[in-house]
């Protein structure tokens, strides 16, 4: 325990945010598509599939890695994560097979991912109890930039390699990387912990000193509820209209593909931006605040989307969506902690990522009905309006008088 003390806490942000870069690989399935289809002789919407898969096991795995903290500690947890993402991408190098490779890229890649995912953020955040939201909103920050800093170099090993070097190298690079820093580096604070100077508000006891509640305890409170059906919900406005961002802007406001790409590139910004801002309002402005701000930024995206056909209005409104969905993650990362305290805010936080499977199937499924019975999208923009406003509300009902402070009175 006294050599856990020592440990240089920036050294473990600095392994966590390494491990949410490539985590975040997840998202760059759609530059392997082309090649694996080329190479393997295999149909698009095979190969296309895959990422889906990657996807749901990535939700999957977010929401078992936050059980897994609080009973494995973050090594053992963190080593488990990065031999199944790395190993199921190195193995994915010899297959010659779809429905095999749905196992091992798909299933065990993506299961990895989100157990590294999870992990990651809360070990990270521990260590910082008084900047925990900025913590939080680096990391995903870092993860949702992967594709945008990954991309280049992976287009171009595919390019100058082929697929089976690239997933080669890729797979072998994971595996010990990953599971070198998840050895040496990733490790949560001993109990009672605080960094130098680290101060409670003034006339409040600090809630990493109180006793946490257990999951069995907070599954039994309407807080935790309200927080699952927000992190349900949270996804939804996002879900709606991004997979047909492209054919939004191109079919229904006419502008061109080169316009296209210009807006779903600004999206990566956007999101990342709000990651980013959304972990540091809500150490400075709280979490209902900060959950409201991100809520209007995706009430007034809607707005735009339905009123306007100009450009300009069209990036923005898309830049807003993506920021409210973005500004909105580090509150869940931090609200389990404020509710329940942080022994068990990982697992908590991973039951509510299991609501994000089924939200992110519906979401697109709705979009598509509503269009073919309609002709148009606005019925799915005024859905994904209304329940931006739901969202909002089932944080804003939630009493100041938390869980966790309820037990330790």
């Amino acid at each position: 325990m006294a050599k856990e003390k020592t440990v240089n806490r920036g050294t473990v942000v600095i392994g966590s945010l390494v491990i949410a870069l490539f985590a975040g690989l997840l998202y760059t399935w759609s530059l392997f598509v082309r090649p694996i289809c080329e190479q393997y002789g295999w149909g698009m919407d095979q190969v296309a599939m895959m990422g889906n898969v990657m996807l749901a096991a990535f939700c999957g795995g977010s929401a078992i890695g936050g059980n897994l903290l609080p009973k494995w500690g973050a090594r053992k947890s963190c080593i488990c994560g990065s031999l199944m993402f790395g190993l199921g991408i190195l193995v994915s190098a010899f297959i010659a097979s779809p429905a095999v490779m749905y196992i091992t890229w798909g299933a065990c890649g993506g299961f990895g991912a989100g157990v590294l995912y999870t992990v990651g953020m809360y070990v990270a955040s521990a260590w910082f109890p008084d900047k925990r939201g900025l913590v939080m909103g680096i990391f995903l920050a870092i993860f949702g930039l992967s594709v945008t800093i990954l991309s280049s170099p992976l287009n171009a090993m595919l390019t100058g390699m082929g697929v089976h070097r690239t997933v080669l190298i890729l797979g072998i690079l994971l595996t010990v990387l990953l599971t070198a820093i998840s050895a040496t580096v990733m490790q949560m604070p001993p109990a009672g912990w605080h960094p130098a100077g680290y101060e409670a508000s003034p006339g409040k006891k600090n809630v990493d000193d109180m006793r946490s509640l257990s999951v069995g305890e907070a599954l039994k409170t309407k807080e935790f509820w309200l927080f699952a059906a927000a992190f349900i919900l949270m996804i939804m406005p996002y879900a709606f209209i991004s997979s047909y961002t492209a054919i939004y802007a191109t079919d229904v406001k006419n502008f061109t593909a080169e316009q296209a790409v210009t807006i779903v590139s600004m999206m990566g910004i956007g999101t990342a931006a709000g990651r980013f801002l959304g972990g540091a309002f809500v150490d400075k402005l709280g979490y209902k605040l900060t959950y409201a701000i991100f809520c209007v930024c995706s009430v007034i995206s809607c707005l735009l989307m339905l009123v306007s056909n100009s450009f300009a209005a069209i990036v923005f409104a898309f830049i807003l969506l993506a920021a409210g969905y973005g500004g909105r993650t580090p509150v869940y990362g931090v609200l389990p902690v404020i509710q329940f305290g942080p022994e068990n805010a990982s697992a908590l936080f991973g039951y509510g990522c299991f609501g994000t499977i089924a939200s992110s199937i519906i979401a697109p499924m709705i979009t598509v009905a509503t269009r073919n019975a309609t002709g148009s999208y606005t019925a799915s923009i005024i859905i994904a309006l209304i329940i931006s406003v739901a969202g909002m509300l089932c944080i804003l009902v939630c009493a100041k008088d938390t869980p966790v402070m309820k037990k330790n009175r």
